[in-house]
């Protein structure tokens, strides 16, 4: 189980399971109530074998974040230089 805390308090939940015989990847949303940490239906659950597709266009989508990450700090610099002249 991989637990990743959420800016809204809730948590995202990596985990690998077997579902009727299938061995899944789980992806889900869970809520702290009461000190119990509870799933929410936001979820999504994908089979195994379409495991490496799936990293490979999270690899993507994170590749193009960080460039437009990039460009924007780039453009803020250049804005902030030309302020100040």
């Amino acid at each position: 189980m991989g637990m990743i805390k959420r800016k809204n308090g809730r948590f995202l939940n990596v985990e690998r399971k077997i579902y009727n015989g299938t061995e899944i990847i789980e992806i889900r949303e869970y809520i702290v109530e009461s000190e119990k940490v509870i799933p929410t239906k936001k979820g999504i659950n994908v089979s195994i074998e379409y495991l490496d597709a799936i990293l490979r266009e999270l690899f993507h989508i994170s590749e193009r974040k960080m460039k437009e990450r990039t460009y924007s700090n780039s453009e803020q610099v250049k804005g902030d230089t030309y302020a100040e002249k």
